[in-house]
C-alpha cells in the first residue's frame, strides 16, 4: 500500500507526473496515464505538490 503520494506539476500547473512512496525506500514516478489506468486513488488533481510536501519518515 502506498504511503505517500504526490504530484510533479509542470509550470502552467498540469500535472506533470505523481511520485508513490511505497515506503523501505521505494519511491516510484508514475505517468500521470498510468496513475489513472491503474485507478490509484486519491485523484491526481487533489494530490499536494512534491516540491511543497515534506517526505516524512516513519520508523
Amino acid at each position: 500500500m502506498a504511503k505517500g503520494i504526490c504530484a510533479n506539476h509542470l509550470e502552467n500547473g498540469d500535472v506533470n507526473n505523481v511520485r508513490v512512496d511505497y515506503g523501505s525506500g521505494m519511491i516510484m514516478d508514475i505517468d500521470v496515464d498510468d496513475y489513472i489506468q491503474k485507478e490509484i486513488l486519491p485523484d491526481y488533481n487533489q494530490l499536494p505538490d512534491c516540491s511543497a510536501a515534506p517526505v516524512e519518515e516513519d520508523e
